[in-house]
């Protein structure tokens, strides 16, 4: 019924009634009124039309001075509203930033996402608005700092806030002057006054990480656990019991080891291989986390509430406690622990033939790192303590090149993308960033743990007449718009795609697109990075739809239940069904009912954390920057916009280059992603390289501003070391 009315209202420039719609839409039972309600009430929650004043719709997209999206309130107090962060960000692209007075906000909080109404006044360069609505809340807690005026505690947040906060006394009772704390919105009185309870101590403001607290804190993100989850967690067994072997499958005689970073503490999973006749035989062995952790008992609750372990700069938000994570489920070398095998048949063509999935007891023979793995399979070189498992390595590298070719012969699209990797002193101060390269190791990992993934949701899916219930990990087909806006984007650029691609297309279209566009490495990747934009996000469902770009019928997340709460939900599947013989009603009916709530809960969150970690390496980012500011740097363009380019740093920082900055005015084309100069017709392209300077940055603000190098000034700024003098000629040209 959602895409009836909108196809409805797409002509529709005046609102109408509900009545009208039911009318146009030949409704006319009690039963087809009631659908429709509640199909316009979920519309409305989920931002696709406007219901006025007067209980009238229009869809957002006919509401010409009407725009959505995530409000960026500054520390002064003001808002601006970008287009980048607008709800159709392609659309609104051209236009520039709407600015928001503090008189105009209707109470909105940094993070929020609003109804902004258009004014016509203009403040310099910028539209004014106002927030009509704010439609939803973007940061939960309100992080402040408590001080001690004449012995009465004053709660003081750190952003200003046009929220006036009710908050018990007694709930500062233990603070000390200087502490931190996260304050939960509860009730709205009206007024712009809400009641409020402290969520969290964050510890003092000096002590060192509470820059990343405030942030964790503000995306609901916490380090510390309640005391009840951390009661129950310290009664958990520390190593495995004579108990704990009933039903299991014993494999602790077959040589298994884990490969990880150098700093990994949680251990999920293990691998193991031999041949048998022409066949492979991978053993990839999981964490059995859902034995340890009671469905519905305090741990459990905690762990679903988290969803995700987050990472933060040098610091890890765990799921689960450490005592769990680095402890009785990290499968950890030399000690015995509770695992779940999917013990893999694999041909000659990388196909996996056959797969069986068992309760086990392993034995990790070692713990490796990728570092020495990468030595032993890219250049034959043994590190020491190493020897007894070189063979079975190479072997593995042997089969995950036959894993990795069958997939991408069945359209697999392989991006090149690289990830930045934050450098730190011991102070927890950026010190540097670099490429984070992936190896041949970490690419054996990655395939092996698909082939697992692909063979845990082919199973559930088939086991039994309907399938079993489970969470799968979905990845649709991009959209028809944004696929076509890829292509003229490679078109305007003279990369020529041969082939019809009209409609929906398959992984194989996909990737044949992405192989016909030849370019260097480094214009490659902000390519790539826009291919990957055109896509749609990947998400858990109970519904299976399939991985779009693994090119997987079925897919799901079963290999890393210490830091992902769907993989712990797959193994409780796999014990309560499978392992356990058990498909009555009573049981799939239990499990209908309640995954649908755990995958929405783990998108969420893993959406949520995503940004928290992106706010956090900006945070660091623009930390280093500070130190750099009048340095040169060599770069490529890696985004352009309507009011400037981004730049990334071949050390793969990335700043913002304003056109207000530069000497001529920029026409921006959105359709080939370049900028064009009004005078001298210079032209910037996604991908290009460039010589620049940085000429700000800040770590309270995370930001980094770049500059353009006038050649003429090159050689007289050389001339001078002096990081102030150099700091005193970018204001003045600023």
């Amino acid at each position: 019924m959602k895409d009836e009315i909108i196809g409805l209202l797409k002509n529709k420039y005046d609102a109408i009634k509900m009545e009208d719609i039911a009318t146009s839409l030949g409704i006319n039972s009690l039963e087809g009124y009631t659908k429709l309600k509640e199909t316009l009430f979920d519309m409305v929650e989920n931002l696709d039309i406007y219901r006025t004043n007067k209980d009238k719709y229009i869809l957002y997209d006919n509401c010409s001075n009407f725009r959505i999206g995530v409000i960026d309130v500054k520390d002064k107090g003001y808002g601006f509203l970008d287009a980048k962060n607008m709800k159709n960000p392609e659309k609104h692209a051209e236009e520039p930033s709407i600015h928001i007075a503090y008189d105009q906000l209707n109470y909105a909080l940094d993070g929020d996402t609003v109804l902004v109404e258009i004014l016509g006044s203009r403040k310099g360069s910028k539209i004014e608005g106002k927030v009509l609505q704010v439609k939803k809340r973007g940061i939960k807690n309100i992080v402040g700092v408590i001080t001690n005026v004449g012995g009465t505690y004053v709660f003081n947040p750190i952003e200003k806030t046009p929220i006036k906060l009710n908050i018990d006394p007694k709930e500062f009772k233990g603070c000390v002057d200087g502490e931190l704390l996260a304050v939960t919105l509860d009730d709205d009185l009206g007024k712009n006054n809400y009641t409020a309870h402290v969520a969290a101590h964050l510890g003092h403001k000096d002590a060192p990480g509470a820059d990343i607290k405030i942030i964790a804190a503000q995306h609901d993100v916490f380090e510390e656990f309640p005391e009840d989850v951390m009661e129950q967690a310290r009664a958990l067994p520390t190593e495995v019991l004579p108990a704990d072997f009933e039903g299991r499958k014993d494999i602790r005689d077959e040589v298994i080891f884990t490969i990880d970073g150098k700093d990994t503490k949680d251990v999920d999973d293990s691998i193991g291989i031999k041949k048998v006749g022409d066949l492979y035989n991978l053993k990839v062995s999981i964490a059995d986390v859902g034995y340890y952790v009671p469905e519905g008992s305090p741990l459990d609750k905690e762990a679903l509430k988290r969803a995700t372990s987050v990472y933060l700069g040098y610091s890890v938000f765990p799921m689960l406690p450490h005592i769990l994570s680095n402890g009785i489920c990290s499968l950890n070398e030399g000690v015995d622990r509770c695992a779940i095998t999917c013990d893999m048949m694999i041909n000659g063509k990388g196909k996996v033939v056959s797969s069986d999935i068992y309760p086990s007891i392993i034995h990790s023979s070692k713990k490796m790192t990728y570092d020495a793995v990468n030595q032993i399979i890219e250049k034959d070189t043994i590190p020491e303590g190493y020897e007894p498992f070189a063979d079975d390595l190479k072997l593995m590298n042997e089969l995950h090149k036959l894993i990795r070719k069958e997939r991408q012969d069945r359209g697999s699209i392989e991006f090149d993308t690289v990830e930045p990797k934050l450098e730190f002193d011991d102070k927890g101060v950026c010190i540097g960033c670099h490429p984070d390269i992936r190896g041949e190791g970490q690419k054996l990992i990655e395939d092996f743990m698909i082939a697992a993934n692909e063979s845990v949701a082919s199973t559930l899916a088939f086991f039994v007449d309907g399938g079993i219930p489970a969470i799968y990990r979905d990845h649709e087909t991009p959209s028809p718009d944004r696929l076509q806006s890829f292509l003229t984007f490679c078109e305007a650029n003279g990369y020529h795609i041969n082939g019809k691609f009209n409609g929906e297309i398959s992984p194989k279209d996909f990737q044949k697109i992405l192989e016909q566009i030849e370019a260097p490495e480094e214009k490659l990747i902000p390519i790539h990075e826009l291919a990957i934009r055109s896509q749609a996000k990947a998400y858990y469902s109970t519904i299976n739809t399939g991985h779009f770009a693994l090119a997987s019928k079925y897919y799901c997340h079963f290999t890393s239940p210490i830091r992902r709460y769907p993989d712990t939900t797959i193994n409780r599947v796999l014990h309560r069904t499978i392992f356990s013989n058990d498909f009555s009603d009573k049981t799939l009916t239990y499990f209908n009912d309640t995954l649908p709530a755990q995958a929405k809960i783990s998108s969420d969150r893993e959406v949520n954390s995503d940004s928290c970690e992106r706010e956090v390496d900006k945070m660091f980012m623009a930390q280093y920057m500070e130190s750099c500011i009048g340095r040169e740097f060599d770069g490529i363009i890696t985004g352009i916009t309507s009011y400037g380019m981004y730049i990334r740093t071949n050390d793969y920082i990335e700043g913002l280059m304003s056109f207000d900055t530069m000497d001529e005015p920029f026409e921006f084309n959105e359709i080939a992603m370049m900028a064009v100069g009004q005078k001298t017709k210079k032209i910037y392209r996604l991908g290009d390289p460039i010589h620049f300077f940085c000429t700000g940055a800040s770590k309270i603000e995370s930001t980094i501003d770049f500059g353009l190098h006038k050649q003429s000034l090159l050689d007289d700024e050389k001339k001078f070391n002096n990081n102030k003098i150099v700091k005193d000629k970018v204001r003045k040209r600023s």
